[in-house]
Parts: C-alpha cells; structure tokens; sequence
C-alpha cells in the first residue's frame, strides 16, 4: 500500500513508461502511434530512467542516513542481483517461447527477427555470453541497462554529498565524450555494442538522483521560471512538428534541408543530445503543472496506470512475455483495426491485473502482520511464568502418599541422606519458591484483591471500551495490539478462581521494557 507521503506522479509516469514499452513493442500496431516516441525525440525508455535514478536516490539515500553506506550498498547489490535473476528468468521464457512459436508455426524467419538463432546453433557458448550480459535477443535491453546504473549508485551518491555541482559535471563530461568517441560496451555479435549504452544513459540517471536528493533544499536551478518554460514548451513543439514531417516526405523535404545539419542523427543508443533536451522539456513542464496532490491521480481510471508504476519489475518482465504474444496474434489472425485493439487492450490488462494482485497480496501480508500475535522472548516467558505462579498458588495442596518403600524403612535417617545425596543441587542454584512473591502472596490471600502489572517490550493497544478521538472502534480486531491481548487473556484465566475476588490486570506496553 502506498504510503500518505509518496509521490503519485512517479507511480503514474512510470507505469505509463511501462504500458508505452509494450505498446512499442508490438510492430505494426495502430495504436503504437499513439506513444510518446510519436510526437517528440524522446520516448519511454526516458521516463523510464529518469524515474529510477529518482526513486533509487530516495529510497537508498533514506537507508545510507539511517544504516550507513555500507548497508546501503548490500541493498543495492541486493537489488542488482534481483534485476540478474528477472533478466535471466526473461531470457529463458523467451526465447522458449519464440522457438516453440518458430517450430509450431514452421516460421524460421521469427527465430532470425528476434536474434534467437544464435542461441538454437550455439547453444553452450550464447548460454555463457547470455549470463554475462553480452548476449540478448530484441527487446531484452532495459533490464541490463538498468543494473550497470543501479551498480554505479554507491560512488554516485558517495559524490554528491561531497559536491553535486561536481557529480553533474561530471556526468555531463562523460555523456560529451560518449557523443564524440563513441564509446560503449561490446557484445556478442561482432562489432555490436549494448543498444543501450549504460556510458550514455547515465546522465538522464544521475539527473534523477540530483532532483531527488535537492526536492526539499529549495535548489534555485529546480524553481520555475516563467522564460524557461516557454523554452521547453517551444522545443517540444518544434520537436512535434519535426516527428510529423517524417511521415509526409514533401513536408520532411522542406524543413530538412535546415535541420539536417545540426539535429541529425537523432542517437538512441548513447542518447543523443535532442533525446536529453526533449524529455527534460517534459520533465520541466510536467513537474511544474502536475503537482504531486493533482486531483487527476486520484481518478479511478488512471488506477491501473499507477498500480503498474508501483510493481514496475513484475509488470516490464510480463509486458515483455506478452509484446510476442500479441505480436504472434497478429501475425496469425490478421491485423485489422479491431484485433489489434483488443490484442493491446488484452496484454495491458493482464498487466495491470497482475499488478492488482501483487498489491492485494501486499496488503494482505500488512495486515496479517499486525494481525498476528509476534511477542518478543521476553513476553513469551514473562507470560508463561505468570500463568505458572497463579495455577500454583491456587491450586490445592496434595497429600502425598507415602511410597511402600518409604513406609517399611526402618531407618529415617538412612532415607534422609539417600535424598541429599539425589538432590546434590547447591541452594543458590535452585529456583525461587515463588517466582512472583508478592502476586503469589495475594492471589494466596483469601481477603486481599490482587493485582498484576505487567510491563512488555510492545507498544500498546486500543482497549475495549476506551474511546479514543478519530479511532475506528469497529476495526478494533484488527489493530489490537500483544499487550491489549495478553491482558484479556490473563484476565480470563484468572477470572474464574477469583471469581468472587477483585483482579486488576493492566499489561503496560513500553518500548524496550527491561521487565
């Protein structure tokens, strides 16, 4: 469940990166017209990074303050290894799922589109480029992308407590010389680097941790300025006009001949500067006119969208899965208007229903959690010796018969040193009579009205019967607490001994309690 203070629109925007993604995945679809990457330089994939470079900075920072930056880089790594382990999941389910697909339909050319023949005639060797992410079919690129910015978090954050003016220049000097030498990392196939290169890319990543860590410093190079978005706004609209003369060749032939040298190429794979200046434009304006307490990101019809953002690793491994299914479907059925209506609305859907389910079950697990009795070791034996010492002293005494061989000895003091002799415990060690004195003594005393006072290491409860200002009471169940219960069961049980008696049990929950 998303917590009061969490930001909707990263939710919103990133699970609408996500539903892009698989729309563009799908070749060929209507409403693949439809996306961002139609109507500007830039496209999900933007989003998609920026987001997380954002949310990585508050949620690792967050656990640097708190636990040290040795910890927080365990988490990162730990989070690596989880991004590893859904990589290499994706990979074997597609290329599963492509080469049953190739053999059922007898279509070799699918093997060929998707860069899975590699795999089929070299196994052993693909398998070994595959684990050390130099290998991958098409669509596979996101995930490895991510982990290398995920990696070079620590140092990141390392250097912006020192300064942040450096790690942005820094940044930006990298990304420069990635434009001019092209550098990049290599891959499988010969004289092919990473399609997206991680060299590149970092600079919309290290944007996102830099707007992250100054959200609350009232940073003057993040406050809004009236020229600056008439700027943004001014090159998203040159940038529309410019995506829509691609699709009219006498109007590309106009505009060309004067932006030819200076916008082209538009680079995607080490992100290319009118790719930075488009999604920033966005980013600037969407931030300024979208606040995070927007009545829009309460509507319910923009639920499924931010429920994906919110589960966004389950729900891009599933939407890569279904982008061939889809894609298969239309190969097979045809690609008229309708079909490929309901085959994007059918992958989508099942998208967002797997990410209403891993938030029903998150629920569930919190709720069970407060549900669940969860007393430390101290509750446990404090309440069990409690519950000894009032059964013993309340209990009566039993005669104990004499045992045939105690009754015929003819030698008292002969049986007296054969039980010193068994019982060779030393006094100091052996236990107290009465564990709790003063409550055995009471609940002993016939006239006395005994009390027990219990402090636990847990915080405490709503008590039945007590009203407390803007509380529930018909949720109590629910949100009762280990001390609200251990003092209705240690009531309970000493209720019908001292049936005629007062009993005053008050369980006091206190944090860290000694006793």
């Amino acid at each position: 469940m998303a917590s009061a203070d969490r930001d909707l629109r990263l939710d919103f925007f990133r699970g609408l990166a996500l539903w892009f993604i698989f729309i563009d995945h799908v070749p060929s679809s209507v409403v693949g017209s439809l996306t961002l990457r139609n109507f500007g330089f830039s496209d999900a994939t933007e989003i998609f990074v920026f987001i997380s470079g954002y949310t990585a900075a508050i949620v690792y920072g967050k656990s640097r303050d708190q636990h040290g930056s040795g910890f927080m880089t365990l988490q990162v790594l730990k989070r690596c290894w989880q991004l590893y382990a859904a990589h290499i999941l994706v990979f074997v389910f597609f290329v599963a799922q492509v080469a049953w697909v190739a053999n059922r339909l007898t279509n070799a050319s699918i093997l060929e589109e998707l860069n899975v023949s590699e795999f089929l005639e070299n196994p052993t060797q693909s398998l070994v480029q595959a684990l050390l992410l130099r290998y991958r079919p098409v669509n596979l690129d996101v995930l490895p992308l991510y982990m290398a910015l995920m990696l070079a978090l620590p140092p990141l954050l390392f250097m912006e407590r020192l300064s942040r003016r450096l790690l942005l220049l820094g940044s930006m000097t990298l990304w420069l010389l990635v434009q001019v030498f092209k550098w990049a990392f290599p891959v499988y196939e010969d004289g092919s680097v990473w399609y997206f290169n991680p060299l590149g890319w970092q600079l919309l990543f290290v944007i996102g941790v830099l707007c992250a860590v100054s959200r609350n410093d009232q940073t003057p190079w993040l406050r809004w300025r009236p020229w600056l978005g008439a700027l943004a706004a001014s090159w998203l609209v040159f940038s529309l006009l410019v995506c829509v003369a691609w699709k009219y060749p006498v109007l590309n032939d106009l505009i060309e001949p004067y932006i030819e040298s200076w916008l082209y190429p538009i680079d995607k794979n080490n992100l290319g500067e009118a790719r930075v200046l488009h999604f920033l434009a966005i980013a600037y304006l969407a931030g300024h006119y979208i606040r995070a307490d927007s009545p829009m990101l309460r509507l319910t019809v923009l639920g499924p969208v931010i429920r994906c953002g919110q589960h966004s690793l389950y729900v891009f491994c599933l939407g890569i899965l279904l982008s061939f299914v889809a894609h298969i479907l239309l190969v097979e059925f045809g690609r008229g208007i309708l079909m490929q209506l309901a085959v994007i609305a059918g992958g989508l859907v099942v998208m967002s229903g797997l990410a209403y389910l891993l938030h029903w079950y998150s629920v569930k697990s919190q709720e069970r959690q407060l549900r669940a009795t969860n007393p430390s070791v101290m509750s446990v034996v404090l309440t069990s010796l409690t519950l000894w010492v009032a059964q013993a002293a309340l209990a009566p005494q039993p005669v104990m018969a004499q045992t045939p061989a105690t009754a015929a000895s003819p030698n008292p003091e002969r049986n007296l040193a054969e039980r010193e002799q068994r019982c060779s415990i030393p006094d100091e060690l052996l236990p107290p009579k009465d564990a709790l004195p003063a409550f055995a003594k009471a609940l002993r005393d016939r006239a006395a009205s005994p009390s027990l006072v219990v402090l636990s290491p847990q915080t405490g409860g709503i008590r039945p019967g007590v009203e407390r200002p803007g509380i529930d009471r018909s949720g109590f169940d629910k949100i009762a607490t280990y001390p609200v219960r251990l003092e209705a069961e240690l009531s309970s049980v000493l209720a019908v001994p001292l049936a005629r008696r007062r009993l005053m049990v008050d369980v006091i929950g206190k944090p860290r309690a000694a006793t």
